[in-house]
């Protein structure tokens, strides 16, 4: 029984790392603004029911130019992208190379972390339609 769940988990594994290196490959052939093959990819339902931007808007063209080395192009699609990297990279370095302990690792993977990226996200969606970012 312990060795089927160990084949099932290595499975989930090998399928999830799979589709991430297929998602990747696919962002970088094909920009999600082409007229053509971009319509394939899904739309934002917030801007579609409201005309605002939400601040993820721009999120799937600004990764396809970072999988294509134009980070300017990233920032351009939106700015909140650069903070999100920023915070993911803290979140994931913290935890592969700081104890458990450390007040640093503990701050990452707190609330008070979440509900600061959380605060920078709504204040993101005001600031990027009030001046229209």
């Amino acid at each position: 029984m312990q060795l089927r769940n160990r084949y099932r988990n290595i499975g989930i594994t090998v399928a999830t790392f799979a589709a991430v290196i297929a998602i990747v490959w696919l962002y970088g052939r094909i920009d999600p603004s082409d007229p053509v093959l971009g319509r394939f990819f899904p739309k934002c339902i917030f801007k579609q029911l409201t005309g605002l931007q939400c601040p993820a808007c721009g999120l799937q063209r600004a990764f396809h130019e970072l999988i294509n080395g134009n980070f300017m192009g990233a920032w351009r699609c939106n700015w909140f992208i650069i903070f999100s990297l920023a915070y993911l990279g803290a979140v994931i370095g913290s935890r592969l190379w700081l104890k458990p302990e450390s007040k640093l690792r503990r701050f990452f993977s707190g609330q008070k972390a979440g509900y600061i990226y959380v605060s920078l996200y709504f204040i993101w969606l005001f600031v990027r339609n009030y001046y229209k970012i």
